[in-house]
């Protein structure tokens, strides 16, 4: 019954990613136009007023992140951050982890879903950066919380900045966006390829988790 949920729950994310991809392609290549690094006629190299990040993002280390106090399911926060031409954050340092600590002010939520997918060895980030460089997690219960993961902002679970895992179809939580900033190499763009891999692959990770829990089950009898 939980795996016919959070299939529905991802087929309904897949239709809604499909609706919006294109109108967040047009917004991101009208930015990155807009934040193309320019030669003035001084010859200093300058980036266009506001062409860093969107409004509501903030700047850090080539990326811009934003903390949404929006409440919802960890799949829906993924969704809004495709939307905006992003993921929900990959953290891949201490010091990025301390930054994202940053992103709600002097008010934070007890936690905000981060982009990761805790799933053993087919566990992974939303945005498909490489797993494993860091890691701060404080609470790892797939078995009996859910594969989905958040930052905590407070202690009352484990310590403030750790990791704890959330279920993708119970908790509504607040969550965090990251993309790259306008003017970067490469720019974060959503396609129908990536929304269509993403979608396999989410189906794929919660079936294989799935067959494991009914396998370990059985094995118990």
């Amino acid at each position: 019954m939980r795996l016919l949920q959070l299939e529905r729950n991802l087929s309904l994310l897949f239709i809604f990613l499909l609706t919006v991809f294109t109108s967040a392609d047009e917004h991101q290549i009208d930015k990155r136009q807009a934040g193309t690094t320019t030669e003035s006629t001084t010859g200093e190299i300058t980036h266009p007023p506001g062409a860093i990040c969107d409004d509501g993002y903030t700047y850090w280390n080539y990326y811009c992140y934003k903390g949404n106090s929006s409440e919802v399911l960890p799949i829906e926060g993924e969704a809004q951050c495709q939307a905006e031409g992003g993921h929900e954050v990959s953290i891949h340092s201490q010091e990025e982890n301390d930054f994202v600590l940053t992103l709600f002010g002097s008010n934070p939520p007890p936690l905000a879903t981060i982009g990761f997918l805790n799933n053993g060895e087919n566990s992974g980030w939303w945005d498909e950066s490489p797993w494993g460089d860091y890691n701060s997690t404080g609470l790892n219960d797939t078995a009996n919380i859910g594969y989905c993961m958040a930052i905590a902002y407070d202690s009352q679970t484990v310590e403030i900045g750790q990791w704890v895992s959330v279920a993708c179809t119970e908790d509504y939580l607040p969550f965090v966006c990251k993309k790259l900033a306008y003017g970067t190499p490469t720019a974060a763009t959503t396609t129908v390829s990536q929304v269509i891999f993403l979608y396999f692959r989410s189906m794929h990770k919660l079936r294989t988790a799935e067959h494991r829990s009914e396998q370990s089950r059985m094995d118990e009898l």
